[in-house]
């Protein structure tokens, strides 16, 4: 059945708001706007809930956030009520890695805007991470 393109479109505003509110739009506007936003909708379940989106992108050692902060756009972190899941465009198409809430426990805060699970290291801003980092906290509780 899934959920209903306004339902959807409400759920998906409302939690890039949650992490994106001192942004400029144009920055907000661009998180998946490549197909990005019809993949999430298919990879999520029918129960799941979008609680928290923001720009992010694999960590390469050796690059700032500095550096990198302006160029988050391609790639998007989204927390859902039962996993976290990294979205990247790629040349054929969009790839999404998660993390599911009883993984949780295994991620580690490497820096204030960098996280690891298992091999794979995440980037995206120092607040953006501490909001999702937070969320992740009371819902391992």
């Amino acid at each position: 059945m899934g959920i209903s393109n306004a339902d959807f479109e409400k759920m998906y505003t409302e939690a890039v708001k949650k992490c994106n509110a001192d942004r400029k739009q144009i920055d907000i506007d661009s998180l998946l706007k490549w197909g990005g936003k019809s993949k999430l909708k298919e990879v999520l379940f029918d129960s799941e809930k979008i609680l928290a989106v923001t720009s992010a992108d694999e960590y390469r050692d050796g690059i700032t956030d500095h550096v990198f902060q302006s160029f988050l756009t391609s790639n998007a972190l989204v927390l859902t009520n039962m996993r976290l899941l990294f979205m990247s465009k790629k040349l054929f198409g969009t790839t999404v890695k998660e993390i599911t809430l009883k993984q949780f426990k295994r991620i580690e805060w490497i820096e204030t805007y960098v996280f690891k699970f298992e091999d794979f290291k995440v980037i995206t801003g120092e607040k953006e991470l501490k909001i999702i980092k937070e969320m992740i906290y009371q819902m391992m509780e």
